[in-house]
């Protein structure tokens, strides 16, 4: 992404010491990409805040930010949401870490102050009521990673799987064939 001086970003990933993963709002789009950590500098209003001792802290944060939770997630490359689930709030480093329920080895971490935005800009929103209505009628094995079988009429047999993905904004649970893993 390029940027220019003046121009705010948001900062979603800042792990690497050289480089950080940026969110740069441009009118109705938002454009991602990787920022030299060397321009970037802090807001003004966070650097009194900081200085002053004021920091956010967990309670600071919406009541449905808390470990465990699932949500789902702006994927902006994908240009769709992704379910995602919260695995650590850390209030020393001031960041929550998702990981994503297609793949938990895949995970982000956004600062506390992502929450300071407007919800509307929010990348992590939590669960629409019809995505948790539609989550209550599934039976309670129906989750990412659980093996199971899928009858096959053209074949006229079981065959195993594994639930890879449950999109409730799709409305579909994706499987993975194991006879397809050979």
């Amino acid at each position: 992404v390029s940027v220019s001086k003046g121009d705010q970003v948001l900062v979603l990933d800042a792990e690497n010491p050289d480089w950080a993963w940026c969110r740069l709002g441009d009118g109705g789009e938002h454009l991602e990409g990787w920022v030299p950590q060397n321009v970037l500098s802090t807001d003004e209003a966070c650097m009194i805040a900081e200085s002053e001792g004021q920091r956010l802290t967990q309670s600071d944060l919406p009541e449905w930010v808390r470990e465990g939770e699932t949500c789902k997630w702006w994927s902006s490359s994908g240009a769709r949401w992704c379910s995602v689930s919260i695995s650590n709030i850390d209030e020393h480093r001031q960041e929550v870490r998702i990981v994503f329920d297609v793949d938990p080895n895949c995970w982000k971490s956004l600062s506390f102050s992502h929450f300071a935005q407007p919800p509307e800009q929010w990348l992590l929103r939590p669960p629409e009521e019809k995505d948790k209505e539609l989550r209550s009628q599934l039976p309670d094995w129906v989750q990412q990673g659980v093996r199971a079988y899928w009858w096959s009429a053209s074949q006229q047999r079981c065959m195993a799987v594994t639930i890879s993905e449950v999109c409730l904004h799709r409305r579909m649970v994706r499987v993975a064939f194991e006879i397809d893993k050979h």
